[in-house]
């Protein structure tokens, strides 16, 4: 059985409440809410700062023409298209990243991201984070093969942790995109050796690699 708590307010109250979560500690939660709530006073501060990250974000690209329809599609689409990646890693009190690994279940330096099927994203989802966001989209690359170091393959179906529900190996064309874009912030020869495990092998749930599947050999 689980725990719980509640509490009540008088019938009508308004009633204001900041939260934060941590998947490392209590402290790392309370870190949190300093870094991104600590400062604002009401929800609609709250509100108006989250516009601003989003006038940034969507202000990397300008468009021209068009109705206003048009316009309003373009930038709906937009924002969507930058809902992912969504992070999973957390900042330090030394200021620098950390993340608790869904993979093994240990802390790790550095940049992890997650809750992403690569079902049909691959083909334009992550391309274009690689042209607007290329700072993050190197993060992310890097991620996806300390993934694979973690639990032994690149993700397919991460949240948080490999889902292993889905065929193909969409991560591969991830990498080889980012590189031919120019982000080299991963080793090539890393990702070489996870493309040949990927390509060798059934998947997480497989038993055999495609390579001894069926064999009916004689010695």
């Amino acid at each position: 059985m689980g725990k719980g708590a509640y509490i009540q307010f008088k019938d009508g109250a308004k009633v204001q409440v900041k939260t934060a979560s941590s998947y490392i500690s209590a402290e790392q939660a309370q870190l949190n809410l300093d870094r991104e709530l600590g400062a604002d006073k009401t929800l609609e501060q709250t509100k108006a700062n989250a516009a601003a990250v989003w006038n940034k974000s969507l202000g990397k690209i300008t468009v021209e023409g068009g109705s206003k329809e048009d316009m309003e599609t373009f930038y709906s689409c937009f924002f969507r298209a930058s809902l992912f990646s969504r992070k999973f890693y957390e900042i330090g009190a030394d200021g620098k990243p950390y993340y608790f690994s869904p993979y093994d279940g240990t802390i790790h330096p550095g940049y992890m991201y997650t809750d992403t099927g690569f079902w049909d994203t691959f083909r334009a989802q992550f391309p274009l984070n690689a042209l607007i966001q290329p700072e993050m989209h190197g993060r992310y690359m890097q991620a996806l093969l300390d993934a694979y170091k973690q639990c032994g393959w690149l993700p397919s179906w991460s949240f948080p942790s490999e889902g292993g529900s889905m065929i193909g190996n969409h991560a591969i064309s991830l990498l080889a995109d980012a590189w031919a874009k120019g982000i080299h912030t991963f080793d090539p020869n890393e990702a070489l050796a996870a493309y040949l495990h990927e390509a060798g092998s059934k998947g997480p749930r497989g038993l055999q690699t495609a390579g001894t599947a069926g064999k009916n050999t004689t010695s």
